[in-house]
């Protein structure tokens, strides 16, 4: 008997109508695979490498234009030297003395854990990440001639006085034995003795409200009263400030 090509198509729309069997067929595709995270280094372009961390590139100031020398703009440490950083000068050097500040102090003292780099115009600046305002913030240090901190302070006051027209106090940093400070017009300073050793008295400048907080400030300078002398002939510790 010949059967038609309806009666089979009849049939195997019975069959899959039997108990038993499901009324429709599920999606068998297999599942999509989920993509894994890629892992990020210092080649992907969104992200800079100092020391052993990473940090997103907009946290750290731009590329310095074509011509301009290494560490103007942005953190270099390829001279082997120090981690050179300059936020403005075409030609940024290295600062060649010590002056007992040490960054990684500073920088848990302050809350501004990322360190730019340091570099010479007249006193030695050292450059902070302010993550909070998205610019780098500074503290100088530099050599004095007195006979203490006290008349250090006192000789300033009086030369910001004669040349401004505006009284100046200083007082006694209460936190750390014989430093003092003053402030004026933004900028403060503090003048420490500490080791004998030390060729003359040290001063550390910064922008007061932006730099670190008072608290912070007197951590800093009680961390440079401790810090001794480098011996002579001695090289730096690191490419990074370091208190001795």
């Amino acid at each position: 008997m010949r059967v038609s090509l309806f009666s089979l198509g009849l049939l195997s729309a019975c069959a899959l109508a039997l108990p038993g069997c499901p009324a429709e067929v599920k999606d068998t595709q297999a599942a999509p695979l989920r993509k894994s995270t890629p892992q990020v280094d210092e080649s992907d372009p969104r992200v800079v490498k100092i020391d052993d961390d990473l940090y997103a590139s907009r946290a750290v100031p731009e590329q310095p234009a074509e011509g301009e020398a290494k560490g103007s703009g942005k953190p270099d440490e390829s001279n082997g030297y120090c981690r050179l950083y300059a936020p403005k000068l075409p030609e940024p050097h290295c600062c060649r003395t010590e002056y007992g500040f040490d960054a990684e102090a500073a920088s848990g003292a302050c809350g501004n854990p990322l360190y730019l780099g340091e570099s010479f115009l007249r006193s030695c600046g050292y450059y902070f990440h302010d993550a909070e305002a998205g610019e780098p913030v500074w503290f100088r240090t530099s050599f004095v001639e007195a006979e203490s901190p006290k008349a250090a302070a006192e000789a300033e006051a009086k030369r910001l006085q004669l040349r401004f027209g505006k009284p100046v106090e200083f007082r006694a940093l209460k936190a750390v034995p014989d430093a003092y400070t003053l402030e004026f017009e933004g900028i403060g300073y503090a003048w420490v003795s500490g080791d004998p050793g030390w060729p003359n008295l040290r001063r550390l400048s910064w922008e007061v409200g932006s730099t670190c907080s008072e608290e912070g400030i007197e951590q800093v300078v009680g961390q440079m009263a401790t810090a001794k002398p480098p011996p002579q002939g001695a090289q730096r510790l690191g490419l990074v400030p370091e208190a001795r």
